[in-house]
């Protein structure tokens, strides 16, 4: 089959996920398109895509699920017997349900997925966990894995023929739940409004940018990461509760899984 383009979709508030999405597509020489779920677009909606477009769908684990913030989203892009990767970064503790979830929600567009992944990052909220990954063993088979499903799509005569994959993960999915960490500003916080604007589910009003709703925040913590002035931070006791629970479980290094 005569690739067209690559299309990449992202959901990567800290941007680990966005990352992992550069390293599986750089073998591909030619044209690309990209949607990042994450600053969600008026103009990345509705999109369809043809059957000589292969798309990767690149998301975080949160909790084992897939975010529903993303998963929403996906729900507005629409297939043709697409060909399709997926692929899901976690912090080191386990993804679960996430990359079934995954593959599940794209199919369900219209797309047929023809490989997989689950690829160890830092942790976005307890960088400590896994820091420094993926390292360079880590990038260079993600590219692999990358290049080597770029080349089954090229290789077969149509995404159907190249469908069957199976992933880890069960049905029904666990219950969906995020670490209930809402991040504020303290007095560094000039109101330069960067948060307001990074925000992916807007829980930053223009008015209040100190305080957050914690009833919107999905705790990516990219309000945190790209703050200018390192003024948004997750209030100390609570942080170090959920940090002392995840220790045990995220202390053995894990190694990513391919499904190809």
């Amino acid at each position: 089959m005569k690739i067209k383009r690559v299309n990449t979709v992202a959901f990567s508030p800290t941007g680990r996920t966005k990352k992992v999405m550069g390293y599986m597509i750089k073998s591909w020489q030619g044209s690309t398109s990209g949607i990042d779920l994450t600053e969600y677009k008026e103009e990345d909606r509705k999109r369809s895509f043809t059957e000589d477009e292969l798309t990767f769908f690149g998301v975080p684990s949160y909790g084992g699920r897939v975010p529903d913030t993303a998963a929403k989203r996906l729900k507005n892009l629409k297939g043709n017997q697409t060909p399709a990767v997926v692929f899901v970064t976690y912090g080191n503790r386990a993804y679960e349900d996430t990359l079934l979830e995954l593959k599940n929600l794209v199919e369900e567009q219209g797309f047929v997925v023809i490989a997989a992944a689950a690829v160890v990052t830092e942790h976005s909220i307890f960088p400590s966990f896994a820091a420094g990954r993926p390292d360079s063993k880590d990038r260079a088979r993600i590219q692999e894995f990358g290049k080597n499903a770029i080349a089954k799509a090229e290789k077969c005569e149509n995404a159907k023929s190249a469908a069957g994959i199976s992933v880890k993960g069960n049905r029904p999915y666990k219950e969906y739940h995020t670490i209930p960490l809402t991040p504020k500003a303290d007095k560094k916080c000039n109101g330069c409004l960067t948060c307001v604007r990074k925000c992916p589910v807007h829980a930053i009003s223009e008015e209040s940018p100190r305080k957050t709703d914690k009833d919107r925040c999905i705790s990516c913590m990219r309000c945190v990461q790209n703050c200018p002035q390192k003024a948004r931070k997750v209030s100390q006791l609570p942080l170090k509760l959920a940090q002392r629970k995840l220790k045990k479980v995220c202390a053995v290094k894990k190694e990513s899984e391919w499904y190809l």
